[in-house]
């Protein structure tokens, strides 16, 4: 457990985790079981309502955060497709894909059990 989590906050490749996690094979076949039988959204959604519990919180979050990132325009680029944002001060065109901002992160616990355990 520690490995994907940990994997997943770095963005790392799978092939460099740290030496004290298991190796490779052993984490990415509980990663790929786990995705797909939902093990994991079941697993993430269980610890952000145990999260948001201590922290006197709802259950389930009531609003999200989202914004797109935006990316310097060429200057032949016409102005009708592009905009002006008022927080970045700067004239740019807007990627597609939105950025969600997630109050609670999920971070490596020392305390959770290995997946070499399993």
């Amino acid at each position: 457990m520690n490995a994907i989590l940990y994997q997943n906050r770095t963005g790392c490749q799978w092939a460099y985790l740290p030496h004290d996690l298991p190796q490779k094979p052993v984490t990415y076949y509980y990663f790929g079981l786990w995705r797909d039988d939902g093990t994991d959204t079941a697993i993430h959604d269980l610890l952000r309502c145990q999260k948001r519990e201590k922290a006197d919180r709802a259950e389930d979050p009531t609003a999200v955060a989202v914004d797109t990132q935006s990316i310097k325009a060429a200057n032949h680029v016409p102005a009708a497709t592009t905009g002006k944002d008022a927080g970045k001060n700067a004239c740019s065109a807007s990627m597609s894909s939105p950025r969600v901002s997630q109050e609670y992160s999920l971070q490596p616990q020392k305390d959770l059990i290995s997946v070499t355990a399993l």
